[in-house]
């Protein structure tokens, strides 16, 4: 059996409540065009491996639990367009920065031997995902500029192997298991 499954570091409560905020003063401009995350799915994958097959998985498993990494601090700094023109949009983001992040998940990645990043690795998690046909329906000068600065950060003493799922007609995320970062003490 396949599974479809991706690094991800889900943030905390605090984070989340404060990016709930921001999507719902949005979307109550944009009521169609845009579908929006559930809560429960806001995180900043890290890696996204894709669909292997359980004996892959374990020895995964196997080999990200001997991953020795620090601890380390994400900085979330603007929701935007992505990308950044609203014609050209594909979905809407809280973006950030952190260099031990994409090096991270350059890390992982060389443990699964792809160590390549195809394009330039940018934290983010995804608010909405712009549905085009729909979106394209709405006149130009009545989308919403979105491009609000934000000063949202938390250190990352963990990170996740989840599973994607269809359930019922929505995409839903399960942890399988919880990896720990080395305390830097910070």
């Amino acid at each position: 059996m396949l599974r479809r499954v991706f690094f991800a570091i889900n943030p905390p409560s605090f984070v989340v409540k404060e990016l709930l905020l921001w999507k719902n003063e949005f979307s109550d401009f944009l009521t169609h065009g845009v579908k929006w995350a559930r809560k429960e799915n806001l995180h900043i994958t890290v890696d996204f491996v894709g669909a292997i097959r359980e004996k892959k998985l374990s020895e995964l498993i196997s080999l990200v639990d001997e991953f020795n990494y620090p601890s380390f601090k994400v900085e979330l700094n603007k929701i935007s367009y992505f990308p950044p023109q609203k014609k050209d949009a594909k979905m809407i983001w809280a973006i950030g920065k952190s260099e031990k992040l994409k090096k991270m998940s350059v890390a992982l990645r060389k443990i699964r031997e792809s160590g390549d990043l195809q394009e330039e690795f940018i934290p983010h998690i995804t608010l909405g995902r712009i549905k085009k046909w729909e979106f394209r329906k709405i006149d130009f000068n009545e989308i919403p500029e979105i491009n609000e600065d934000i000063n949202l950060g938390f250190s990352v003493k963990s990170f996740d192997l989840m599973e994607s799922k269809m359930k019922r007609g929505e995409i839903v995320y399960e942890k399988i298991k919880t990896f720990y970062l080395q305390d830097n003490g910070k």
